[in-house]
């Protein structure tokens, strides 16, 4: 078995026993655990794959019929990313929420008025880089139902309703836990935020954009997020 695979087996070992996961009947993993043991069962040998990206991840117009999952990515300051992981862990671990395991990526930061990756205007900064955490939330579709010899059943739409109002409600409380700490971060546009108008005015360069906003064009997440002042 691969490195990676060898890897791979010891970080779900490990989410099971932090998290409580049940990966055959867990409402948000079923599925992903499924392809991961079988992904690890028939891959003696680690494979070289060719061709175009969207070809080979399971991008949303492939995945969207089985699963759901929702992303957020939210930006922080080199200097406090010890104590935004250390808050991620605890959080996750006292709210028992399973969770695909997060991704710390580096970015480097730009001068776009309104980048989530512009520094100009975050407290402690401008820096050279900002370091991006992202986060998914990730529920099947289907699932197997141990109360009836573990039948494959597909989740109503009501019950699909029910559990991304949960994600939502599990990572608002993520973000104001890091706002009630003063941590100081940006969050990408077109994933899960909680943005507000004070925020928009302290961390964005919004003096500068507000002239170019056609107010017709606005739709309800921009009226919800963006300053009144256009």
């Amino acid at each position: 078995m691969p490195v990676s695979m060898l890897i791979f087996c010891g970080v779900q070992n490990q989410s099971l026993k932090e998290y409580r996961l049940d990966p055959y009947n867990g409402p948000y993993t079923a599925a992903a655990y499924d392809m991961m043991q079988s992904l690890i069962k028939n891959t003696p040998e680690a494979n070289t794959f060719y061709g175009p990206q969207r070809n080979m991840l399971p991008v949303d117009r492939f995945m969207n019929e089985n699963v759901f999952c929702a992303m957020a990515e939210w930006a922080f300051l080199p200097n406090d990313i010890a104590t935004v992981l250390e808050t991620y862990k605890e959080y996750f671990h006292y709210t028992a929420w399973p969770n695909l395991p997060i991704e710390v990526e580096y970015v480097k930061c730009d001068d776009n008025y309104m980048s989530p990756w512009n520094s100009n205007k975050m407290k402690g900064g401008p820096v050279e880089y900002l370091v991006k955490v992202n986060t998914m939330w990730f529920f099947s579709k289907t699932y197997r139902d141990l109360k009836d010899l573990g039948k494959s059943k597909t989740r109503s739409r009501k019950q699909q309703e029910i559990i991304r109002n949960q994600i939502e409600v599990h990572a608002e409380g993520l973000w104001n836990r890091l706002k009630e700490m003063n941590i100081c971060f940006k969050a990408h546009w077109g994933k899960i935020n909680f943005t507000t108008p004070e925020d928009v005015q302290q961390l964005y360069e919004w003096d500068m954009f507000k002239h170019y906003i056609q107010p017709q064009m606005m739709n309800d997440y921009f009226k919800q997020r963006l300053p009144k002042d256009l």
